[in-house]
């Protein structure tokens, strides 16, 4: 689901009187758990979970995300209007870091896209004006805030690190372990520094010149660092540039059977970085036949450097080898020891290790009656003006092709029906 209100409070238990643990902004995605009455249990992007109000979530949407072109708001709060003038009342009121599907602009407004698929508008400053942590001094200090209403020490570092494409964990004893910094002997302007006792409780940033910027009660606000604690370790950003690793599979995977085509110890599994549709660079992973672990990182190298979105890549054991559910949730993967789709007899190049799956909400399989996923009806369109749909010879398929691999979305003409999620390296099966 989406979040539907400009900043959705998460706690800790399914009551408004339990400890707020986080908040998410209008548009970002919520997985729902499960629901209890008017609460729902649910995961943010980056992994955190939370109750929140079902009422406070709307169903997803894969083409908001997927626009052409995304606007952030860069200003404390963003008023969004009906139509260009501020005499009427605004409709929303967003936070620092909301991201909206942008349309068009002129010199003072800006249209933008709604949840509800209306187009609204707000002042083309908002969204274009540089980004200065400083503005965020005297902000109120919340514990488990992370919108401009207020932070907490981690919220706020989190919140800035987005501005530099980096999607880094929720709380400080998390970042203080993220891949996406690394760990330094001396701080300079824009360090992240941890403190904490017998474990990391606090972080900031670095200004030079022993200044720390950080959220701590009553407000967020510049102190020497000694105010901030004990130091514990000092972490600087690192640049966004491509990075995987393969290692070797040395326990079966949850689909594998003893009949499999391959052995899993044929198998690879290769962690790597990718760009979202939020425009930040996430964490993948991806099982694949050793044979083509190399391709597959210069693939995934490829389209990390024309910032292709990918929503999320992830072993499909998560989704319990489940290919439906995997799909459903717009997971990119590799390995599942499972028959062809419509066949109990023949077995899937997936189990191979020889087949991946792109963004499938986005690019579903379609054979007469079944659709897989079956939310994707809206985007069965190859036209349709959004990033992640495949089409042939864009980048992804370009990726992929130019190297040998074959496309689900060529079968019309020979089989009938489309795969266009799926690209595989030999074989007649999908």
């Amino acid at each position: 689901m989406l979040i539907n209100v400009p900043v959705l409070s998460i706690y800790q238990n399914p009551n408004a009187s339990s400890p707020l643990v986080s908040q998410g902004l209008y548009g970002q995605p919520a997985k729902v758990l499960k629901s209890e009455r008017d609460w729902a249990l649910i995961e943010t992007s980056e992994g955190y979970q939370g109750y929140a109000l079902l009422c406070e979530l709307t169903s997803d949407q894969p083409l908001f995300s997927a626009a052409p072109k995304i606007a952030t708001c860069k200003a404390l709060t963003t008023l969004v209007y009906p139509k260009k003038d501020v005499k009427v009342p605004h409709l929303l009121r967003l936070s620092l870091g909301t991201k909206l599907p942008y349309l068009c602009k002129d010199e003072q407004w800006s249209s933008v896209q709604l949840l509800d698929g209306s187009s609204a508008w707000v002042y083309t400053e908002d969204l274009t004006r540089p980004f200065d942590p400083k503005e965020l001094i005297g902000l109120p200090y919340i514990w488990g805030g992370s919108s401009s209403q207020g932070y907490d020490c981690s919220g706020f570092v989190q919140a800035v690190l987005r501005f530099q494409g980096l999607n880094i964990p929720r709380d400080s004893y998390q970042q203080a372990e993220s891949s996406e910094l690394k760990t330094v002997e001396e701080p300079q302007k824009g360090d992240i520094l941890f403190f904490g006792d017998t474990k990391i409780d606090h972080v900031g940033i670095y200004l030079g010149e022993d200044q720390l910027l950080h959220a701590t009660p009553p407000s967020l606000r510049i102190t020497s660092v000694e105010k901030g604690g004990t130091l514990k370790l000092i972490r600087r950003p690192k640049q966004l540039l491509f990075s995987a690793q393969a290692s070797a599979i040395n326990e079966p995977p949850h689909s594998y059977q003893k009949s499999a085509p391959v052995h899993y110890r044929e198998l690879v599994s290769i962690k790597f970085n990718h760009f979202g549709f939020d425009d930040l660079v996430h964490q993948g992973e991806i099982v694949v036949h050793e044979k083509v672990a190399n391709e597959v990182i210069e693939i995934f190298q490829e389209l990390f450097e024309a910032r292709y979105p990918i929503d999320k890549c992830r072993p499909i054991d998560l989704y319990n080898s489940c290919d439906l559910r995997s799909t459903e949730d717009n997971n990119s993967s590799g390995y599942c020891c499972r028959p062809i789709t419509g066949s109990d007899n023949e077995w899937s190049i997936h189990s191979l290790g020889l087949a991946i799956d792109i963004n499938p909400l986005l690019n579903p399989y379609k054979r007469d009656a079944p659709l897989i996923p079956p939310n994707s009806a809206p985007v069965l369109s190859r036209s349709l003006p959004a990033r992640g749909v495949m089409k042939p010879d864009d980048a992804c398929h370009t990726a992929f092709t130019k190297r040998g691999w074959q496309w689900g979305g060529d079968w019309k003409s020979t089989r009938g029906y489309v795969d266009y999620q799926h690209f595989y390296k030999s074989g007649p099966s999908s």
